[in-house]
């Protein structure tokens, strides 16, 4: 990962953007526009950044590009209108069924934009009662909603075409973050009910933003997390007056103190200078941050995930072993499988097939990720 001059300029238009300046010409690649279009799409940030661009002069970005910006921004925008009628409709179901809901991430932060539509969506987490979750199955398969995935994770998965993704959580978090899920396993008490009649609940704006950074944090360490995460935590912090003392209080008992001071540094760093505050500008872990962001994309990619499960492994004697961590990848059979093969995990015995299955997936259906995750293993020291 090296950084390049179309990161430093998607940074630069997301800071006119969000600021709302003019972009000027001697701060932006002009051989870079095309590249910048298409980072701006790949980070989900293309409604904004066209926000900087419309007030460009034509000398600062070219007549074609604005052109193709405005285009892509328009399909972005069509998504996420449809996007919000379409959970309007969902929401009502769950009211006239008189089932509790919370309304969870991009569903809140898209408000504190300066238009509601600018923030864009790949899909809608909703936190429902886990006792509920047959119910909510139910409904949405009646409603026209196709479950994809149901009782694998802490989520369950609902699609209908063309593009309408929900994600209805059981739980905030998985077995694989036990001490977040633990904090959560009596969410009911952080929620205040939205109205009298109705069946909407949320979070405090502080518990929000708790729950918000954690499940930025999780994306982050694992497969990475795109420039719109810094986005959302500049724009929710400059607006909200937070309780400072609640919040350090309870991320330092999650145990993520220091990550969440170093994102808001870095988000304030970037976004909330009198004067644009650049890449060179920045100290070494912020670099070293701002680079794996820009380069993951909106939700990160499989090369990251790749290098940060290199990164995590240690052999018995407590160095990195690539050999070592290829046998963990291949054989060993973790309680996260449980998930995916939950009749083969069932008996010990038949533990052993789910090797051989996940060997001819990844030679067959899956060689692209194998092919990523080797390169990766190559480039590793």
């Amino acid at each position: 990962m090296e950084w390049n001059d179309s990161y430093g300029d998607i940074v630069y238009l997301l800071w006119c953007a969000l600021n709302n300046k003019t972009p000027q010409k001697n701060m932006l690649h002009e051989k870079e526009q095309k590249n910048l279009l298409d980072l701006c799409i790949s980070h989900k940030m293309i409604i904004t950044a066209d926000h900087a661009v419309s007030m460009a002069d034509d000398s600062v970005i070219s007549p074609d590009i604005k052109i193709e910006f405005k285009k892509a921004a328009m399909r972005a925008l069509r998504i996420n209108v449809l996007f919000e009628q379409d959970k309007e409709n969902v929401v009502n179901v769950l009211e006239e069924n008189n089932i509790r809901y919370v309304l969870l991430k991009g569903c809140i932060i898209k408000d504190y934009y300066k238009y509601p539509c600018q923030r864009e969506m790949g899909d809608i987490d909703i936190l429902i009662p886990m006792s509920e979750a047959e119910n909510v199955r139910d409904i949405m398969e009646k409603s026209g909603y196709k479950c994809e995935k149901f009782g694998i994770n802490h989520h369950d998965e609902y699609f209908k075409k063309p593009f309408f993704e929900y994600e209805m959580h059981r739980t905030l978090f998985s077995d694989d973050h036990k001490q977040w899920k633990i904090y959560y396993e009596n969410v009911e008490d952080r929620l205040i009910k939205c109205s009298k009649d109705g069946y909407e609940y949320k979070f405090s704006k502080e518990d929000f933003y708790i729950y918000f950074f954690l499940h930025g944090l999780k994306h982050f360490k694992s497969c990475g997390i795109g420039i719109r995460f810094l986005a959302d935590i500049y724009l929710y912090l400059k607006i909200e007056n937070l309780n400072e003392e609640y919040i350090y209080k309870e991320f330092e008992k999650l145990g993520v103190l220091s990550e969440e001071k170093n994102f808001r540094k870095l988000a304030f760093h970037i976004f909330d200078e009198e004067k644009f505050c650049g890449y060179d500008d920045l100290g070494i872990e912020e670099k070293e941050m701002l680079l794996k962001i820009m380069y993951a994309g909106a939700y990160g990619n499989k090369e990251i995930k790749t290098l940060s499960m290199i990164n995590s492994y240690y052999d018995s004697k407590g160095k990195k072993s690539k050999f070592g961590y290829m046998m963990q990848r291949i054989f060993c059979i973790t309680p996260k499988y449980k998930r995916n093969y939950p009749k083969l995990y069932k008996f010990v015995l038949t533990r052993p097939v789910i090797v051989f299955i996940r060997i001819f997936d990844l030679l067959t259906k899956r060689r692209k990720v194998l092919k990523i995750e080797l390169d990766v293993l190559k480039k590793t020291k």
